[in-house]
């Protein structure tokens, strides 16, 4: 639990955003599509995930800007997912994709 923690200190969750500049920045300004930036975004959080066994794909994008993902690996069954997945993911893809309004998790309950 605690190395991935170290791990995903590429979260600044306090600023609720990666630290340093991210590859994404300037992506809607140049006319990609929300799902584009946020598989971009995904993909600047997965090497933190990944480094303890786990994952994020996208699932689905809802019109009201619900963006629904799979947490596959260790993320899918450690008992911090739900942190991970709003203090970490959520936060991430709302501070780099305003469109976004919310993340779920297959499987996941918010409780």
């Amino acid at each position: 639990m605690k190395a991935i923690w170290r791990r995903l200190q590429v979260f600044d969750f306090t600023a609720g955003r990666l630290s340093g500049t991210l590859k994404t920045e300037g992506l809607a300004e140049r006319g990609v599509n929300m799902k584009e930036r946020v598989l971009a975004v995904l993909d600047e959080i997965r090497p933190a995930l990944r480094a303890d066994g786990g994952d994020v794909e996208l699932v689905d994008i809802s019109s009201d800007g619900v963006v629904k993902v799979k947490l596959t690996g260790h993320c899918g069954t450690c008992p911090f997912a739900l942190m991970t997945l709003k203090g970490g993911i959520e936060r991430v893809l709302k501070q780099e994709v305003p469109e976004v309004t919310k993340v779920v998790a297959e499987g996941l309950t918010e409780e």
